[in-house]
C-alpha cells in the first residue's frame, strides 16, 4: 500500500522532471544535462535555475518583448540583489504576458533559497500551458 508520503514524492518527482524534460523540449537546457539523468534529483535542476537566468531565456523564448533586456542580468553570478531581479522579471512576464494569477506565482526568494519546490516549478509549468 502506498502511503501519502511516498504518493507525494512520487508527484513531486514527476514535476521536477517534467519540467526539466520541458526545458530541454524549449532548448533552455540541453538533451545531456544532468537533471535530464535517470539518477538525478531535484536539487540539479533546482541549483541552474535559481539564478533566474534559465528562466528569463524562457521567457524570452516564448516572447522576446516580454521585459526590457537591459533589466535582466545574464551572469549574476548568485549575487543575491542580481538573482532576485532575474526572478522578479520572469515572475512579472509570467503575469503580465502570459496572464498567470497571483495564486500561480512564487516568491522570488522561495527559488533563491531553494525552498517550496513544488510551487515553483507549478508556476513554470503554468507558464507553459499558457503560453
Amino acid at each position: 500500500m502506498t502511503t501519502v508520503a511516498a504518493a507525494s514524492n512520487t508527484m513531486a518527482d514527476d514535476l521536477w522532471r517534467d519540467c526539466a524534460a520541458w526545458l530541454t523540449r524549449c532548448n533552455i537546457i540541453p538533451n545531456d544535462h544532468r537533471a535530464n539523468h535517470q539518477d538525478s534529483d531535484i536539487k540539479v535542476l533546482a541549483t541552474i535555475l535559481r539564478d533566474g537566468v534559465l528562466l528569463c531565456n524562457l521567457v524570452n523564448l516564448f516572447d522576446p518583448s516580454s521585459f526590457d533586456r537591459k533589466d535582466f542580468n545574464r551572469k549574476p553570478q548568485m549575487a543575491h540583489f542580481l538573482c532576485i531581479q532575474n526572478i522578479k522579471l520572469f515572475l512579472e512576464a509570467c503575469k503580465t504576458n502570459f496572464g498567470l494569477k497571483e495564486a500561480d506565482l512564487f516568491e522570488p526568494t522561495m527559488l533563491y533559497d531553494l525552498t517550496n519546490f513544488h510551487r515553483w516549478f507549478h508556476s513554470t509549468l503554468c507558464a507553459d500551458r499558457e503560453n
